[in-house]
């Protein structure tokens, strides 16, 4: 029986004659050239960004650790030593006949372990540490001179003194350096009429014994600083002989402030000492005057001689209100009289 003809109007079938046809599952090559693209793009930034990535790490540990502060250095301690040293001089310098009459001792400066040289001949060798000290010792003069002492140390930790100390001069005093300027590359000037009242109003609140006085002389407004006066002096006199302007900035581009820095030499009439030629002890001083330039200058701010230029307004006070202060302690002149 003939097969059924096909329905009218149906469409060919196109695959119908094909050899070969397409099988289901085969991969997509397109995607696969996009995917091969794609991870070669991350290669190559990977490869450029790496290296990157080490340098930047690097040089962000190299700042951390830049930034650290360096541990200060330990310092260094005196030996045990010391003290034996020390009490072995003052016993030297006060023998009878003394070897240096009159002479002080001033400081102690350093030491130095020796060489040991272990004799291995022996079954009991020297093992004893010797240590060379030396001080520094004043004379009657003025002379400064130099001792050293040894003192030996077992090594089960006792001490002696080796033998009697010995004496050296040192370099002494430069003449042609006690004229040096106080101040470095300042413009020196002369005090005003205005910078001289204020020094005495400073004087006057220095020696006062009062604290509150002091401060209200320093114009401090800080109530939680205090100032710590001398006290036991009665009429104390202040000279001066030499002011200098401050300066901002360097070299020719510096300019002159209001401040001025003030060599001061202050008499110590201490209460119940009497020189019978009429002398009086001094004491040197650099003051910081602000407003200088003007018709109410104030001293702010003192120390040693040389000084002023590194001084800064208020750096003598000291933490604590003016209540809370503890009197002035009584700096009086020991009685330099002797019993008849």
């Amino acid at each position: 029986m003939p097969s059924k003809s096909k329905r009218k109007g149906s469409a060919p079938d196109v695959w119908q004659d094909a050899a070969e046809l397409p099988r289901a599952g085969l991969p997509d090559e397109r995607a696969r050239s996009r995917a091969h693209r794609r991870m070669t793009r991350y290669a190559m930034v990977s490869m450029v960004s790496l290296p990157l990535l080490i340098v930047l790490t690097a040089l962000a540990v190299m700042s951390t650790l830049s930034r650290q502060e360096t541990p200060p250095p330990a310092a260094e301690s005196a030996p045990a030593t010391q003290p034996l040293a020390m009490a072995a001089v003052e016993n030297w310098l006060h023998e009878d006949p003394a070897p240096l009459p009159g002479a002080s001792l001033l400081t102690w400066e350093d030491y130095e372990v020796l060489p040991l040289v272990v004799d291995t001949s022996t079954s009991q060798p020297d093992r004893t540490r010797r240590e060379a000290h030396t001080l520094l010792v004043r004379s009657h003069a003025g002379t400064l001179l130099r001792v050293q002492v040894m003192i030996a140390v077992s090594e089960e930790g006792g001490q002696a003194v080796v033998g009697a100390p010995s004496l050296s001069a040192t370099a002494g005093t430069d003449q042609d350096l006690t004229g040096t300027a106080l101040w470095s590359g300042l413009q020196t000037d002369s005090p005003s009429p205005d910078v001289a009242k204020a020094i005495d109003t400073w004087v006057a609140a220095y020696t006062s014994g009062d604290p509150l006085a002091l401060r209200q002389a320093v114009g401090d407004p800080d109530a939680n600083h205090t100032y710590l006066p001398l006290s036991g002096l009665t009429g104390a006199k202040a000279t001066t002989s030499v002011g200098a302007w401050l300066t901002e900035g360097d070299g020719d581009s510096a300019v002159r402030t209001g401040d001025m820095v003030v060599s001061l030499t202050m008499t110590l009439p201490w209460t119940g000492v009497v020189d019978d030629a009429g002398r009086l002890p001094q004491a040197s001083f650099d003051l910081l005057v602000t407003d200088a330039d003007t018709a109410a200058p104030r001293v702010v701010a003192w120390g040693g001689p040389g000084t002023g230029p590194t001084l800064s307004a208020y750096g003598n006070a000291v933490l604590g209100s003016v209540a809370e202060a503890p009197a002035a302690v009584a700096t009086t002149a020991p009685d330099l009289t002797t019993e008849g």
